[in-house]
């Protein structure tokens, strides 16, 4: 029997890796829009639905034309993209205050 040693976690970052990886200016990632159509078979979203993260619009725009939304707020960290609101979504404060997001506040 091979008995393997269990590995601490360590947090991310190319240099803990080895890898020679780049990441994109404040983390611009585009998401296929296969990969909503997928997500929108499978999770019944409706009412109103937030993209915390919206970059060039990819997820919001066919959530804009699913017959369940009520309403979409977008957000981005980049203030060149074009959103509701241009905030740090990783900050925890930012996420509690789009949990109580209203539709007249913009």
């Amino acid at each position: 029997m091979t008995v393997a040693q269990l590995l601490t976690p360590q947090p991310y970052s190319p240099k803990s890796t080895g890898e020679a990886v780049s990441r994109h200016p404040l983390n611009f990632y585009e998401s296929p829009s296969w990969f909503t159509t997928e997500l929108l078979r499978h999770v019944k979203l409706s009412g109103v639905i937030g993209e915390p993260c919206v970059g060039m619009g990819a997820i919001a725009f066919l959530l804009n034309v699913w017959p369940h939304t009520e309403h979409i707020w977008t957000n981005d960290i980049d203030p060149n993209k074009q959103a509701h609101f241009h905030y740090d979504a990783t900050v925890s404060v930012v996420m509690g205050f789009f949990t109580r997001v209203r539709l007249d506040l913009y």
